[in-house]
């Protein structure tokens, strides 16, 4: 490979491993479908490549698509509800990009839908580029993202709250929930409210969906009530674009809260209790997970 193409590749690498996170939910297959894409570029006659970079997109795309396909066959037998790994995000990223809820919205799309969405959507691809990457008609692709972005519409949504009152609602929600103030932590949350637990049955968790201010605020306060008999640690920092809890106890990270709001109440609690989901935020921060389980699964 020529010196042209290491260049193109420490360029590309962020984007190419963004693009593949945003198909599959997952860093450790993000990466190595990156990897994967990689070494098969590296095969290519250079002296051909007019657009290393464009090349490298369609590699990746393509590649995640076929993963995407036996991991949605995966997700169908997951124990309880599924999350996407949860990523350390810089606060001046657009949260829509990458929020949990956006990622699970995605999850609703098939493989090709996905694909051209996020391409289009996200990183500004042309119908005529989406049409090459995925080997069908530039009309297709029209038609493979307007289904999709109609798909997300009518689920997404209607308002997002600049990020600090976002924020400013994330912090009225962990206060309420440290002083286990039952009132406190009711003004804070939407009525319709919902809580779901990514556990894969290898963590203590709500086996369900949680729905309504009563259900959410019991299991809140008794999950908080169970981290103060442990002595938990809490950090707050910019996980999928927005702000986010990280609960460590005795040096273990144990569970990841992301939020959705909509300015004036929290709407929807995302909690991730799979410790195999949470191997990659914990080694960046010198913590540990639950022995034995080192890799991100689901």
């Amino acid at each position: 490979m020529g010196a042209i193409d290491v260049v193109t590749i420490e360029r590309e690498r962020p984007r190419l491993v963004a693009l593949a996170y945003r198909m599959l939910g997952s860093v450790a297959e993000a990466e190595d479908v990156v990897q994967d894409a990689l070494v098969r570029f590296a095969a290519l006659d250079a002296a051909e490549l007019r657009n290393p970079a464009a090349m490298l997109t369609t590699i990746v795309t393509r590649l995640a698509i076929n993963v995407l396909g036996s991991a949605r066959v995966r997700r169908e037998t997951y124990e309880g509800p599924w999350l996407p790994e949860p990523v350390a995000t810089p606060m001046e990223l657009d949260p829509g990009s990458i929020s949990m809820a956006f990622m699970v919205l995605l999850e609703s799309l098939s493989p090709n839908e996905r694909a051209a969405f996020v391409l289009s959507k996200v990183f500004d691809a042309t119908h005529e580029e989406i049409a090459g990457i995925l080997g069908i008609e530039v009309a297709a692709s029209r038609q493979l993202v307007h289904r999709a972005r109609a798909h997300i519409d009518a689920r997404k949504p209607r308002f997002r709250p600049a990020p600090e009152v976002h924020a400013k609602l994330v912090t009225e929600f962990l206060t309420a929930c440290s002083l286990g103030d039952v009132g406190r932590l009711g003004r804070v949350l939407a009525a319709d409210v919902v809580a779901r637990v990514d556990h894969g049955g290898k963590a203590q968790a709500a086996r369900r969906l949680l729905e309504g201010v009563d259900h959410v605020s019991r299991f809140l306060l008794g999950l908080v009530a169970k981290m103060a008999g442990a002595a938990a640690s809490i950090e707050v920092a910019a996980i999928n674009g927005g702000p986010a809890v990280l609960i460590a106890v005795a040096g273990v990270l144990v569970s990841v809260f992301t939020f959705e709001t909509d300015g004036d109440r929290v709407c929807e609690i995302n909690i991730i209790r799979n410790p195999d989901k949470l191997a990659g935020l914990a080694a960046a921060r010198g913590l540990a997970v639950e022995p034995g389980r080192q890799t991100a699964g689901g």
